[in-house]
């Protein structure tokens, strides 16, 4: 009988070949293997090896990483922000972290939007950030 699906296959494999078929996903633009996507792999991976290897290799290559999210620590939207930021592709996604964003990312996107190098809107941003990141905002708004 013929394996038709490496999919059945998942729930049995060890990490060390869970692994490797992640890797395998990464040689190819669509980010798949025969009839697996790396988002179909993501349930089954250590969240150290999703972190480490594909999380930061995509994040690196500039590729969406924002389903990743909940199968990482939350320490990663951090970095996916100031990646955004560094790479000025700030988008939409970003305001649903804000929760999530340790102080110091907050206020390098404050430093990035005082600067002009990323547009934002700062409204979303007032109930997360420091007094005195709220005070530097309004010292540009006053034009000081």
């Amino acid at each position: 009988m013929k394996i038709k699906s490496i999919k059945s296959l998942l729930p049995f494999l060890d990490d060390e070949d869970l692994e490797k078929l992640a890797l395998k996903c990464l040689e190819n633009e669509d980010r798949s293997f025969k009839d697996i996507s790396l988002k179909t792999l993501l349930p089954f991976l250590d969240e150290d090896f999703i972190y480490e290897k594909l999380f930061k290799h995509e994040l690196k290559e500039n590729k969406e990483v924002s389903y990743m999210f909940p199968f990482i620590d939350e320490d990663a939207y951090d970095e996916y922000v100031l990646n955004s930021i560094k790479n000025n592709n700030f988008d939409e996604k970003i305001y649903s972290m804000l929760p999530f964003l340790d102080d110091d990312t907050l206020s390098k996107i404050v430093e990035a939007y005082l600067n002009d190098e990323i547009d934002i809107d700062v409204n979303q941003l007032y109930p997360y950030l420091s007094d005195d990141d709220i005070k530097k905002i309004f010292k540009k708004v006053l034009g000081e």
